[in-house]
């Protein structure tokens, strides 16, 4: 499995040959976490793309702490990349120009406007020349994928895959388990189903061996059954390379099929010649070091591990009677009138740190010193990399508007998005890059901290920082527990690293985890900490203490406007494609601003 690399190389050297304006602006940014002095709401001042199809985006909380979410990257989320930024910059600028909000702490804003109007990126000459007719539509997906690997650096990978290859990498797995039911490539298409139909985990394995991570059944139905028996007694003959095709569109649906326009021409993103099948696009895969429930379990070998609370994979949920939408914006101010995006009825879901970190308590480190924060200001929301809540995920407040904007727009689509929840002993084990190369997904980020106490207020306060923190070696024995890897060099190892699949008994209904372990040893993969790139702002006129308190079974303007924020969406001349979200959003978003103008009288 070999992936494109020429884009990420060209990318940097045509984006280094000055200091970039991004780099600039994450200078400007704590080493972790937002710093304040009071709460007040914020936004998204990042650079994600967003994606509308609820079955290109993969969201999995694993062992270690780490919450990964990889985007496929179809044709519009491609195509419509710079609209959204301009997009949002002209809705930033509005609520600025109406005098809608005043900005608060570091100004983010100004360095997301300066980038998104600036020449160095050509974000406006783009789509002014491709609007003149002076880019084409393949020139512009290209140009707009360049963009997004610029402003998204370490994120945007290639991916390239030979069916050819990948039929030869399916070879172990597949003998591992014929052997495993005294089954061989000449069995029967009878003899075949009717071990598919009585093992359905074992069955669900191996059609992720085919294209580990990125099919991700839950429930085989009998047509797939069919098409993976199809394909194992085809091998070795010349219709393998058609049953591989055939069996791979029943296993994954529509998710893969888009068009692309790698290398100039548009065509669809699995594409078959007479020798070969070839998948060919690219995704988006962020990794979050994350906070998990207070509790905690054990492992295999009798280690203390963080305990994720919420297991299998399910969608996430709204709550109509109480008048909200799965971007829930609750009262409690601990929560930072962000969206908490619950993806369990009683209430587990992710959400902000929740815990404020004192800057100037002699208990912690010098924070200040560490995390290159400037001496004006008192409070850190950065989230603990270990057992911190209730039952939810805590997720750096960046991250978690990040995250909401890559969501789908509209709350019906959001609703579809699935969260997998591993087995707390199983790691996330990937194939980031798609070089074929598994690896442990990881964060080279090492804070945990104890609260103040187990009441109300202590809980959202935090009392010193773990001993283990900012020092790597000591963070992971904590992390991971004894025995579970060794050091080669500056790489961990993990010793056949146990990784979680989920299984469901009918489609799309709640998938329970099961655990299989890998035949080999697996490294440790950390992807760099994406700085948190969030606006603070004031609603003028308007004490948020006030008008957030809860009104039961009614819809609150200022929460829906907070809310809002995260659904912006641009399509620019792609705005009649059935998936682009605009007019919705154009439309609830002029209403609430007359009502908060209401409000501000």
């Amino acid at each position: 499995m070999k992936s494109i690399t020429i884009l990420p190389f060209l990318v940097f050297v045509f984006f280094q040959l000055h200091a970039a304006p991004l780099v600039e602006f994450n200078q400007i940014l704590p080493k972790h976490g937002v710093v304040w002095n009071s709460k007040t709401p914020s936004f998204y001042t990042g650079f994600a793309m967003r994606v509308e199809a609820p079955h290109r985006l993969h969201f999995r909380m694993a062992r270690g702490n780490v919450l990964r979410l990889t985007a496929i990257l179809d044709d519009l989320a491609v195509m419509t990349y710079p609209y959204q930024l301009l997009k949002r910059a002209t809705v930033y600028k509005d609520i600025q120009n109406q005098g809608l909000i005043q900005k608060k702490y570091i100004d983010t804003l100004s360095q997301y406007q300066s980038i998104v109007s600036g020449d160095y990126y050509g974000i406006q000459a783009m789509t002014s020349q491709f609007e003149r007719g002076k880019l084409t539509k393949a020139q512009l997906y290209q140009k707009s994928l360049n963009l997004l690997a610029a402003l998204n650096p370490g994120r945007v990978f290639p991916m390239k895959f030979s069916f050819q290859n990948l039929l030869e990498n399916w070879k172990a797995p597949l003998s591992q388990f014929l052997a495993q039911y005294k089954l061989s490539e000449t069995s029967s298409k009878d003899s075949l189903l009717r071990i598919f139909s009585k093992n359905p985990k074992d069955t669900l394995w191996l059609i992720e061996q085919f294209l580990p991570g990125r099919i991700n059944s839950t429930h085989t139905s009998k047509h797939t059954q069919l098409a993976l028996a199809q394909l194992i007694t085809s091998l070795g003959t010349d219709q393998s390379l058609t049953q591989a095709k055939n069996f791979f569109i029943k296993a994954t649906g529509v998710k893969y099929q888009f068009q692309t326009a790698i290398g100039g021409t548009w065509k669809n993103a699995l594409t078959c010649t007479n020798n070969d099948c070839f998948l060919e696009y690219y995704e988006f895969t962020a990794v979050y070091p994350v906070g998990t429930a207070a509790s905690y379990t054990k492992d295999r070998d009798g280690n203390s591990i963080g305990k994720i609370r919420t297991l299998g994979a399910r969608y996430f949920v709204d709550n109509q009677d109480q008048g909200h939408d799965v971007d829930n914006i609750r009262s409690k101010s601990y929560y930072g009138w962000a969206p908490k995006m619950d993806y369990q009825t009683n209430g587990n879901g992710i959400h902000n740190p929740a815990v404020l970190l004192r800057l100037r308590s002699e208990k912690n480190f010098d924070l200040y010193k560490e995390l290159k924060i400037d001496k004006d200001y008192k409070y850190l929301w950065s989230p603990a990399r270990g057992g911190v809540s209730r039952g939810c995920i805590r997720m750096g407040l960046g991250h978690l508007w990040e995250v909401r904007h890559i969501f789908p727009t509209s709350n019906q689509y959001l609703k579809a998005v699935r969260y997998f929840g591993n087995d707390s002993r199983d790691y996330d084990v990937f194939d980031i890059n798609g070089d074929g190369q598994l690896e442990v997904m990881g964060s080279p980020y090492f804070i945990a901290y104890s609260l103040m106490g187990d009441d109300d207020d202590s809980r959202y306060q935090g009392k010193e920082l773990t001993k283990e923190s900012f020092n790597r070696l000591p963070f992971y024995k904590k992390l991971y527990g004894l025995g579970q890897y060794y050091i080669e060099g500056n790489k961990l190892i993990f010793k056949k690293a146990f990784q979680s699949f989920f299984q469901s008994s009918r489609p799309n209904n709640k998938a329970k985890p099961f655990s299989k372990r890998s035949a080999k040893n697996i490294p440790l993969y950390e992807q760099d900490y994406e700085k948190e790139k969030v606006q603070f702002y004031r609603l003028r006129d308007i004490k948020e203490k006030n008008i957030l308190k809860p009104k039961k079974n009614t819809r609150n303007p200022i929460k829906q406007f907070i809310r809002v924020l995260g659904r912006i969406n641009g399509c620019g001349p792609f705005h009649n494609n059935p998936s682009c979200q605009e007019k919705a959003f154009d439309n609830e978003y002029y209403q609430l601003i007359q009502e908060v103008k209401r409000k501000q009288k």
